[in-house]
């Protein structure tokens, strides 16, 4: 069984905005994260695969990862 640690844990905070008859989602810490859904629920879900994809990006490049800029939301992945 392989385990996995982590010293630390990023949490990037998600803006949800109400956009006709869907909800965008972006992350300000990282624009390549951007996507969307008929409601709250699945936006959440887009949300998190947009984020590890954005992310997974940065690793691709050896690139690290973006800094925290705000953590005075209230949606986080």
């Amino acid at each position: 069984m392989r385990h996995s640690t982590f010293s630390e844990i990023m949490l990037y905070p998600a803006n949800l905005i109400n956009d006709d008859d869907k909800i965008l989602v972006t992350f300000d810490d990282i624009p390549e994260a951007i996507t969307f859904g008929k409601n709250r629920y699945e936006a959440l879900i887009h949300a998190k695969d947009a984020l590890d994809t954005a992310l997974s990006f940065y690793a691709e490049r050896g690139s690290p990862l973006p800094k925290l800029s705000n953590l005075n939301q209230t949606n986080f992945w």
